[in-house]
């Protein structure tokens, strides 16, 4: 499902620093993978990196059989919108939008309406412990709950 190969990432601030030095990974489908380390040792970067939402330096990344390196920004979004799913530490949700409809919205994006995403949804919140708050905006649930 997804695999990574010699990915390399450094930052200029004045200064080059290497930031990911040849990573490799092999992420199988229904495998559950943790990436830890201390601050500032390149956890996030290697999530964007994975993602595409940040370009390698060196090496691939490839999802489902497709290499995302040279993919363009429409193609990618696709990607990130059916294949990659983030929980960010800032939750990025509409403020003004109720649950509900902060779910919704990827979904009529990628085309889907009526009953089929009436029932997504309902699912999405069962799984999530969420059943009975979807009118509930995003100022009334807890940080976890926002995650």
């Amino acid at each position: 499902m997804l695999s990574a190969e010699g990915l390399c990432k450094s930052y200029q601030n004045g200064v080059v620093t290497d930031v990911i030095k040849k990573a490799s990974l092999s992420v199988n489908d229904g495998e559950f993978v943790v990436i830890t380390g201390k601050s500032g040792s390149g956890k996030s970067t290697l999530l964007y990196l994975l993602s595409g939402m940040e370009k390698t330096d060196h090496g691939s990344v490839i999802i489902d059989g497709v290499c995302i390196n040279d993919l363009n920004d429409s193609q990618m979004s696709k990607i990130r919108r059916t294949k990659i799913g983030f929980v960010f530490q800032f939750y990025n949700l509409l403020p003004s939008f109720n649950v509900w409809d902060n779910v919704v919205i990827p979904l009529k994006i990628e085309g889907r309406y009526g009953k089929d995403v009436e029932k997504t949804i309902k699912d999405y919140m069962d799984v999530v412990g969420l059943t009975g708050k979807e009118k509930k905006y995003p100022y009334e649930l807890s940080g976890g709950e926002q995650q």
